[in-house]
This record gives structure tokens, C-alpha cells and sequence, in this order.
């Protein structure tokens, strides 16, 4: 098959003349835009004559019939954090997550998604994700600041020195974590120093580089999370497709594996797109999770669970709840 490709700009006004440019040179089949904006302002401007499948989620309601939609969303990753500890048998929840907008995002997806599947939000904290302490947003969420409160409460009463251990609330079963690698690496390590070490921590893949570090990962030991077969390829049974590319990825590449996987899944999976559209039960087996195809035409992804042991991601059913 030949391919070719066309740059979009830098400005999202400039998609409609460049997909009709497309189609003026005979395409049978569109892959993009990324842009959400360049997305909706094609899907309102321009007939969608060709089949198209944009590298994002850009529209919820009115898509044209040929508009397929695929990306790599925060939001649906955070769902799938709900309803995996829903599954775990768990029902009240903290939260600890970026001030900024992506962390609202990702706590609003998780949030509701929680509570339709009948699960609690106890408590929710933001850090200032460029700082290096979260003690404060911890301690908040954990109920430390509280217990350390009635100690000095108590102290004063009493008009002596006590002996005091600080207790964390005890209504929590998991804490439900929104945070880049960065943090995350800080943000577990002090969750056990403040006295919470035993709660169960889960989190999206963006706690995860995406490239194994052991070293620097093992802080991050016993906290679960969900991510696509291309950057568990050491952790599962999924082909190794990646190692064969591994070689040909430059250094700053790295950085992007989730990215090579989805342009490997956009190419592959647009073979498989009538079947999945007949079959609303058919899953294709790709790079960044199990797809399948909504009644919206858009493409989900089911993602592999894991959990960090001694730094390195392994399949979270495995034996390790």
C-alpha cells in the first residue's frame, strides 16, 4: 500500500483545505488530524467523503458517518483506574492530584465514573506538581494534619508532654493517584513515611516512563496502574514488535513509545474497522490495549494492569493483590 503524508500546520483553520487536497489525489482512507480543534472544525466545515480516523477524540455528539475517532486519553485511562478498583472490591476513595487543568480533567473522568459504579470520594487534594514535598496535600487527604491537631489539642489540656503517633484516617481502601513519573517516585515514598504505605495506590500509565528503570522506579513499589502492551512488552506475553523497533528509536524518541504504538495501531486497525463496526463485541489485539468500537465510532482501549515490584512493572493479577 502506499502512503502519504501531509503536514496540517501549525494552525487547526488550515485542516479542511488540506483533507480535500487529500482527496483530490485519490486517498482511500484518512489518518488524522491529532488536533481536537483542527477535528471539529473538520467534521463541521467539510463533507467527510473519505474514511477517515482522526488521532484523537475531538467530538461527542453529530459525527459523521466516516469520522472514526482513536487516541490516547488521560480521561478514559482515569475511568478504567475506577472501575478496575471497583473490581478489586474497593469503595471509598482519596484522591491526590496536579493543580491545572489535566489534573482536573483526570479527577473530574475519575471521579464521576466512580460514582456511577457506586464508589465514594472521601477526600480529594491538589499538589503543585513542580514542587518536591507533598507532605501538606498528604497529610491533608490522610487526615494527619487532624490528627496531629488533637495531639497539640491535647497537650495543651493536659499542660505536658505526651507520647503521640500521628493516626491517618481509617475510612479510605485505595488512593487514587493522577501524576508524572516525577512525582509519583516522591509522592509514594511519602505516602508510607506519613503512616499510609498499606493503602493501595493506583494510578494511569503516565506514572510510568514508558522505558524500564528499575533503579529509579523501585520508589514506586506496590503502586498499580494500566498501560498498553507496547511498554509492558518485558512484563507480558505480547508480541515483540517493539524490540525489533527498539534499535531504530533515537534517544529523544524514547521519550514517545505511546505514540509509536498508536500510529502502529492506526495502520493496523484499519482493516479490522467493518468488522469491529458490525460486531460491537469484537476486540482487536494491538499495541496500546484490547480495541473495540462504540455505537460514536469511537475506539476504546483495554489497558493491562500491572504493579511495580522492585521497580519494574509486572501483571498486577499475578499474585499481587
Amino acid at each position: 500500500q502506499r502512503i502519504r503524508i501531509l503536514d496540517t500546520g501549525a494552525t487547526p483553520e488550515n485542516i479542511n483545505s488540506i483533507y480535500q487536497q487529500a482527496v483530490d489525489e485519490g486517498v482511500e482512507f484518512i489518518v488524522g488530524p491529532l488536533n481536537k480543534t483542527a477535528i471539529q472544525t473538520l467534521a463541521s466545515n467539510n463533507d467527510i467523503s473519505v474514511p477517515t480516523l482522526s488521532l484523537n477524540y475531538g467530538l461527542d455528539e453529530d459525527i459523521p458517518t466516516n469520522l472514526y475517532q482513536f487516541g490516547l486519553s488521560p480521561e478514559e485511562e482515569a475511568r478504567q483506574v475506577a472501575e478496575r478498583t471497583w473490581l478489586d472490591g474497593h469503595v471509598n476513595a482519596v484522591a491526590l492530584v496536579p493543580q491545572g487543568s489535566w489534573g482536573e480533567r483526570v479527577y473530574k473522568a475519575f471521579a464521576e465514573r466512580w460514582q456511577q459504579v457506586g464508589g465514594k470520594v472521601v477526600e480529594v487534594q491538589q499538589y503543585i506538581a513542580k514542587e518536591n514535598d507533598f507532605s501538606q496535600p498528604i497529610k491533608k487527604v490522610m487526615n494527619i494534619d487532624e490528627s496531629q491537631q488533637r495531639y497539640r489539642n491535647l497537650e495543651y489540656l493536659l499542660n505536658q508532654k505526651i507520647k503521640f503517633t500521628p493516626r491517618r484516617r481509617q475510612d479510605v481502601d485505595f488512593v487514587f493517584l493522577a501524576a508524572y513519573p516525577r512525582q509519583a517516585r516522591q509522592i509514594r515514598p511519602q505516602l508510607k513515611f506519613f503512616h499510609s504505605g498499606d493503602i493501595p495506590v493506583y494510578a494511569t500509565s503516565h506514572v510510568y516512563t514508558g522505558n524500564l528503570n528499575q533503579e529509579r522506579d523501585r520508589d514506586m513499589d506496590g503502586l498499580a496502574f494500566g498501560d498498553m502492551p507496547w511498554v509492558l512488552s518485558e512484563s507480558t506475553t505480547h508480541r515483540k514488535l517493539r524490540s525489533s523497533l527498539d534499535p531504530y528509536i533515537s534517544k529523544a524518541g524514547n521519550r514517545l513509545q505511546r505514540l509509536y504504538a498508536l500510529g502502529i495501531d492506526a495502520y493496523n486497525i484499519i482493516a479490522a474497522l467493518n468488522t469491529l463496526k458490525r460486531y460491537p463485541y469484537e476486540r482487536f489485539d494491538g499495541e496500546t490495549g484490547s480495541l473495540n468500537l462504540d455505537a460514536k465510532q469511537r475506539i476504546y482501549r483495554q489497558l493491562t494492569w500491572v504493579k511495580f515490584r522492585s521497580g519494574r512493572p509486572v501483571l498486577k493479577d499475578e499474585g499481587l493483590q
